[in-house]
């Protein structure tokens, strides 16, 4: 109810989300990642918004990601959602989401070099991943495999329910005139 008050509609998309984060508790579960497409200004940015507010907080983690970033993030710990939006997965990346999947339970290591010594980079295991793209996603047929595929609504319909909603809000906003 919180969410649909904020954003109307996508209900299709609000639960899979929702379920999403559900997952990361459950002890037999091997996690359930979301990409979101449609077309511009549809609101795939703004049903994953919504959504991650209802979430506890520091549930969520976001930005844009260099191949590597996850591995470095100081404040990435398990159990947590990871949202891209509208980037595209290099093939670097792509591995990282497979690998880090696959095996969800364990944490995903990656060897490396840093300042000439040895170093093994941890990503936390129990990570989902929101993935957020104007067209459809397309990239890596294996990471495509591990999500669940929604699409924003773009009907008539939609438009005029989004629009009596913000026309609502926009009642409630009390407009102070003595400035």
């Amino acid at each position: 109810d919180v969410c649909q008050s904020i954003h109307v509609g996508d209900n299709h998309i609000k639960l899979p989300l929702i379920l999403s984060y559900a997952a990361t508790r459950i002890e037999n579960c091997g996690g359930i990642h979301v990409s979101i497409c449609g077309d511009a200004g549809t609101g795939k940015s703004h049903v994953a918004e919504t959504v991650s507010k209802i979430l506890p907080a520091g549930a969520v983690i976001t930005g844009r990601y260099s191949n590597m970033a996850l591995f470095y993030s100081s404040d990435l710990s398990s159990k947590k959602v990871i949202i891209m939006d509208d980037q595209s997965l290099a093939e670097e990346f792509s591995e990282i989401i497979k690998n880090s999947t696959t095996n969800w339970d364990v944490p995903y290591v990656h060897h490396t070099v840093v300042n000439q010594h040895g170093r093994k980079l941890l990503l936390p295991p129990r990570l989902v991943y929101w993935l957020i793209k104007a067209s459809e996603l397309g990239g890596d047929e294996q990471v495509m495999d591990r999500v669940i595929h929604t699409f924003c609504e773009d009907t008539l319909e939609q438009r005029t329910n989004v629009m009596k909603n913000i026309d609502a809000q926009a009642e409630d906003i009390e407009v102070n005139t003595d400035d």
